[in-house]
C-alpha cells in the first residue's frame, strides 16, 4: 500500500472520532490477549496499534514511516522461538498462502506464544458489502491451507473470506493441519455500527453520537453477531504437542 494511501487513512483516523473509538476498543482487546514478552505486529499500516501496545515491533512488506522492520509474513525475518506474540490486523486475508504464515508462526513463537488476529468476517449482512461494494475479493470457496494459495502474489491482493473459512466454516481442517495451536478465542464482532462509520475511505452514514449509541446496543445482543458481524477476532496459542 502506498504511503499516499496510508496518509489518507491517517487523515481519516484524525477526523473521524467514531472510527478511532471502534478501532481503539479493538486494539485494547488485542493488547489484553498478548502474553508478556517480545511482540511483533505484522502489517502495521499507519502504526496505531503501537499506541496501545508501545513495546511492540512493527513489520510491513514495504518501508513506511511506521515500520521498524521490512519483511514478508510468510517468511518472517525473526529467529526461532524468539517471540511471545504475533499481532495481525487486517493482514491475514492479504496473504497469498496463509499456510506459510502459520508455519512461520510456529517457528518464531515460544511455547505459550500467541497469534492475535483481527480480520473480516463473512456474515449474511457483510457478504453483499464485501462481495460487491468492496474493492477486495470475498471467495468462500477458497482453501486457505492449500499450497495453491487464496489470492495472487500481487502486492495487496486479498480474499476477505480467509478467516471465516479457517475458523468458522472448516475449523477442523485448521486443527488437523496445526495441532500445535489451540484456538482460545473466536469471536464475531463489529455489527452495523462498523460499516456505518464509512471506514477509512468513505463518509460516516450517521452522526457520531448515533453510531456510539448503536455500538452500545450491539454489545448487549451478541446473538445477532452470526447474522450481522463484519469482523472476527481470533486468538491462537502455541503449545507443545
Amino acid at each position: 500500500m502506498s504511503e499516499r494511501i496510508l496518509r489518507e487513512q491517517l487523515a481519516a483516523w484524525d477526523r473521524k472520532p467514531c472510527l478511532r473509538r471502534l478501532y481503539g476498543g479493538w486494539f485494547e482487546a488485542m493488547g489484553r490477549e498478548m502474553p508478556p514478552g517480545p511482540a511483533l505486529e505484522v502489517g502495521a499500516g499507519i502504526g496505531k496499534f503501537k499506541e496501545f501496545a508501545p513495546g511492540v515491533l512493527t513489520l510491513d512488506i514495504e518501508k513506511t514511516p511506521w515500520t521498524d522492520m521490512v519483511g514478508d509474513a510468510q517468511c518472517l525475518p525473526v529467529r526461532d522461538a524468539s517471540l511471545s506474540s504475533l499481532v495481525m490486523f487486517d493482514v491475514l486475508h492479504h496473504l497469498p498462502r496463509p499456510v506459510l504464515f502459520f508455519r512461520e508462526a510456529l517457528r518464531v513463537l515460544r511455547p505459550g506464544g500467541r497469534v492475535i488476529i483481527m480480520d473480516p468476517y463473512i456474515s449474511p449482512a457483510s457478504y453483499p458489502v464485501y462481495r460487491w461494494l468492496h474493492p477486495e475479493n470475498a471467495d468462500l470457496d477458497c482453501d486457505p491451507l492449500g499450497e495453491g494459495g487464496v489470492c495472487s502474489d500481487r502486492p495487496f491482493d486479498s480474499n476477505q473470506a480467509v478467516a471465516t473459512v479457517l475458523f468458522f466454516r472448516k475449523p477442523e481442517r485448521f486443527s488437523q493441519e496445526f495441532p500445535e495451536f489451540s484456538v482460545i478465542r473466536r469471536q464475531r464482532l463489529a455489527l452495523l455500527s462498523y460499516p456505518l462509520t464509512g471506514g477509512f475511505g468513505g463518509r460516516a452514514l450517521l452522526p457520531d453520537a448515533a453510531i456510539r449509541w448503536l455500538a452500545r446496543v450491539e454489545s448487549r445482543v451478541p446473538l445477532l453477531a452470526p447474522l450481522l458481524a463484519f469482523r472476527t477476532f481470533v486468538v491462537l496459542e502455541k503449545h507443545d504437542r
